[in-house]
């Protein structure tokens, strides 16, 4: 497991190799007797089992021969995959496995082993096959030791029994073969015989179907007038397409002649009678409207001469008023005629749009005859195809019948085993090695998935998804809190000075390579540590030269002060409150080039001081007076004071106490340091015990190598 620094915007699930060796390491034990429990209970079973021993028949099974009478050969049932090879092999591994003949191949192994034992030869132990107290055969044990295995791309077919008894276990076997082949046998026969009882019913039972339908394509084609069906529908047809041509033909005359009459009309509405004479095409009208015209340039000329009561005027206006009327009267009489003859045309449209309706109708009316005629003819035609297939059929029943040949026979006759089929004690050695190392692997991470504490850097970075910037290793002993404080400062070659170091070096760079100004330390809960990993992280930086101020941002439960035993003239919350200045909070501690900021008391409102500008305005003084700012807040799961301080700051860092906060709980302060934009630099495993079980490799791994005796066995 290596320390990051890049940073991590999004939460990511990666196991590495580390990671795994972690999980496994810390999980051996349980790992180890899990393996040990596989492998021993194997080895004692397969140790305690009696030898089994295997006899195999095999049998030949052709799925032509012996079917030549078989039921899907009378009737075409069109189904493809009934017919195949694959099919048919499955069906007849169900017929060899099924109650009828476990029963036949028991029965008859209880008669050869009575035979048997009487001779006086090897006894066969026949009790396990004997019927119970109901008179039921232990069918269900021949089934357990009896196996069927057809053999890939042949028509071979393997019986094979296994049992502690060689000669029981062959003679099994063999009638095992023998009672699926009188069976299948059997079969055939009643088939053959059913099949032809069959076919002489079906002929009977057709041939009335075969007059009934001939009888009723007779009697629809008289009832319904159909003497040339083709000859019918083709005049039909014609007939329709004759009227559609009248149809479209009239509709055109029609609409053209509706719109001469409305074009009309609307110009006599308008008075132009000039564009009447040139739409109506009318000689006389053209003559009466030169005549007006003249008699309007008359008029003209006139009425420059004379006034408008002048005899001349006078009569001239009658002239004029007499021609008007004439062609006033004759649109009239001429509008009347195309309205009339557009009378005419509608009534002839509708005339030819009846006879047609009329037409379709007679079409539909044939063409369903003809669809019900044909049902009838297709009837008839297969009930006559059907007829000659079963004459057929039944002749070749006869036949077969009495050349009755079975598909099914014995190849290889199972023989005595000379040697043992199991127990494999290697092979289930084997099996169970790799059954207890994948089933204790397995046991190892769901150990570690269910154990919901985080503790080791290894599960931090595996479940929280975020940097891990180091762990500090727990101080000896019960010391108090203000010692335990200042640890590293009394105890500088320690291995928790030597872990702070390490913090310090990854919290000294921001991700534009720059060392921030502002760094703010929280944690889910309390008693995680955060107050002290602020102190000594203070102490780490002020060490290294810098002028660091440590502020206790915690108003509710203030703990630095009784740390470093400093009074101040205020306190932080006397300046958020306007009550002091800057200079009043500053506290002088006995670490060089480390500065405090306390709070002595709780204010009312804890929240609102630290999200103010007062707070904005303290931490641009502390800035400019000093190298580095550090934040001591308050628990950042059930509190606000920790999320509106962090978006003002540069780095926040998360401590979480081994063992102490629940993977959830973190994760949903992580999850509100995201929701505000925060800064998240990573996460920082607090206490960490590095002489427990599954973690010392760690602390050895960084420590141990380089640290004297003397400063590791006190933390080891």
């Amino acid at each position: 497991m290596e320390l990051q620094d890049s940073p991590q915007n999004t939460q990511r699930f990666h196991i590495d190799l580390g990671t795994i060796w972690y999980i496994l390491w810390s999980q051996r034990q349980t790992a180890a007797l899990f393996f040990i429990a596989a492998v021993s209970t194997t080895f004692v079973a397969t140790l305690l089992s009696p030898p089994r021993y295997k006899a195999t028949s095999r049998l030949e099974l052709d799925p032509v021969r012996g079917t030549e009478v078989g039921m899907q050969d009378v009737v075409d049932v069109n189904n493809k995959a009934y017919h195949s090879v694959l099919m048919y092999y499955r069906t007849q591994v169900k017929v060899i496995t099924s109650r009828t003949v476990r029963e036949m191949t028991l029965k008859q192994f209880l008669e050869n082993c009575s035979a048997h034992n009487a001779t006086g030869e090897s006894k066969w132990d026949c009790a396990p096959f004997e019927p119970n107290e109901d008179g039921k055969l232990p069918v269900g044990l021949l089934q357990d030791i009896t196996r069927v295995i057809p053999s890939d791309q042949s028509r071979l077919m393997d019986i094979t029994v296994t049992w502690s008894d060689p000669e029981v276990a062959a003679e099994l076997a063999n009638l095992t073969a023998d009672s699926y082949i009188q069976y299948n046998l059997n079969t055939l026969r009643e088939v053959s015989a059913g099949a032809k009882e069959w076919v002489e019913d079906q002929l009977v039972k057709h041939q009335v179907a075969l007059s009934t339908a001939q009888s009723n394509a007779q009697a629809y084609k008289q009832d319904h007038g159909l003497a040339d069906v083709e000859e019918q529908s083709t005049t039909l047809k014609a007939r329709l397409i004759s009227l559609n041509e009248a149809h479209a033909e009239a509709s055109t005359n029609r609409v053209l002649l509706q719109t001469k009459v409305q074009t009309l009309t609307e110009l006599q509405n308008e008075g132009k009678w000039e564009d009447l004479a040139r739409v109506l095409e009318s000689t006389l009208l053209g003559q009466l409207q030169a005549r007006l015209s003249d008699t309007i340039a008359e008029q003209a000329q006139l009425s420059s001469k004379y006034g408008p009561k002048h005899p001349k005027m006078l009569q001239s206006e009658q002239r004029r008023m007499a021609l008007e009327d004439a062609i006033r009267t004759e649109v009239t009489r001429l509008l009347a005629g195309n309205k009339a003859e557009l009378r005419l045309a509608q009534m002839e449209e509708q005339r030819l749009n009846s006879e047609l309706e009329v037409a379709k109708a007679d079409l539909l009316t044939f063409q369903a005859s003809e669809a019900e005629f044909s049902k009838f003819r297709r009837a008839r035609k297969q009930a006559e195809n059907f007829q000659e297939r079963l004459h057929a059929r039944l002749d070749e029943v006869t036949l077969a019948a009495q050349t009755q040949l079975n598909n099914v026979r014995v190849l290889d006759a199972a023989l005595v085993p000379t040697s043992p089929a199991g127990p494999n004690m290697l092979l289930n050695l084997a099996l169970a090695i790799m059954a207890g190392l994948v089933g204790g692997v397995g046991l190892a991470f769901g150990r570690n998935y269910m154990a919901d504490q985080l503790n080791s850097p290894e599960e931090v970075s595996l479940h929280l998804g975020t940097n891990l910037l180091g762990f500090v290793p727990q101080v000896p002993g019960e010391l108090p809190a203000e010692q335990g404080d200042l640890y590293t400062y009394m105890n500088p070659r320690s291995a928790t000075a030597e872990a702070v170091r390490m913090l310090r070096l990854h919290m000294s760079r921001m991700p534009d390579g720059s060392f921030p100004r502002t760094i703010l330390i929280t944690s889910s809960t309390a008693q995680e540590g955060k107050t002290s990993t602020s102190i000594r992280l203070a102490v780490a930086f002020a060490q290294l030269g810098k002028k660091v101020v440590l502020v206790d941002s915690d108003l509710r439960r203030p703990r630095i002060r009784t740390t470093f035993r400093s009074h101040a003239k205020a306190s932080l919350p006397d300046y958020l409150e306007g009550l002091s200045a800057v200079d009043d909070i500053l506290n002088d501690t006995p670490v060089d080039g480390l500065t405090v900021v306390n709070s002595e008391r709780a204010p009312d409102f804890p929240a609102e001081l630290m999200a103010s500008t007062r707070m904005t305005q303290l931490i641009e003084d502390l800035k400019e007076r000093f190298d580095l700012v550090i934040f001591d807040t308050p628990p950042a799961v059930m509190l606000a004071d920790p999320l509106s301080l962090a978006t003002q700051v540069d780095m926040v860092a998360l401590v979480v106490r081994q063992g102490h906060v629940t993977r959830s709980m973190a994760q949903r302060t992580l999850n509100k340091m995201r929701s505000v934009n925060a800064p998240l630099k990573g996460v920082i495993l607090n206490s960490v015990d590095t002489a427990g079980s599954g973690h010392q490799y760690y602390y050895k791994q960084y420590y141990h190598k380089y640290l004297p005796a003397e400063d590791t066995q006190t933390t080891a």
